[in-house]
């Protein structure tokens, strides 16, 4: 559990960093693999100053042996689950403006459609309204995100080894 400071959580693809989420004050890492045994999924590196609390797997191990057989089964059933459910969703970003840059690229796919040859023309003449009023919005939403970057408190990106500085190098 992250007890001060900020870390970033990414995952190693082909040789490049992938974001996965950024841990703040008060957020578990790690305890999904903690919990059932399985490798992480992905590596934490500090982006400032931090300190975490460490809670070993066999503590959780110990308790979960206490437990009574169907609780176990049960708790087990629910990690597997939860790992099948991690493995589906957290290849996506966490933050908005990450989700407003899908949307924007979706947008351009509609657009690209309505604007094409095969898109049938009844189609092009209703779309073509309701396409510029969905561009508008969009484009207000993504200058809302950007004039408020408080409104959402989790990493966009992961920093560039310019930003890690020489103190996190060989992380």
């Amino acid at each position: 559990m992250v007890t001060s400071g900020t870390l970033a959580l990414y995952r190693e693809e082909e040789g490049t960093r992938r974001v996965v989420a950024k841990a703040i004050r008060g957020e578990m890492l790690g305890e999904l693999a903690a919990a059932d045994g399985h490798p992480r999924q992905a590596t934490a590196v500090a982006l400032e100053d931090s300190t975490v609390a460490i809670f070993p797997a066999a503590l959780l191990a110990g308790e979960v042996a206490k437990a009574d057989p169907v609780t176990a089964r049960l708790l087990r059933g629910l990690l597997d689950s939860l790992r099948v459910t991690h493995e589906i969703y957290s290849p996506r970003s966490r933050h908005i403006a990450d989700s407003v840059a899908e949307m924007r690229t979706q947008f351009a796919a509609i657009v690209g459609y309505v604007q094409s040859e095969s898109a049938p023309a009844g189609l092009k003449a209703e779309a073509g309204t309701i396409v510029a009023r969905l561009g508008r919005m969009t484009d207000e939403l993504v200058e809302l995100i950007e004039r408020h970057p408080e409104l959402d408190r989790r990493a966009r990106a992961f920093p560039g080894e310019i930003d890690l500085g020489a103190k996190n190098e060989g992380v």
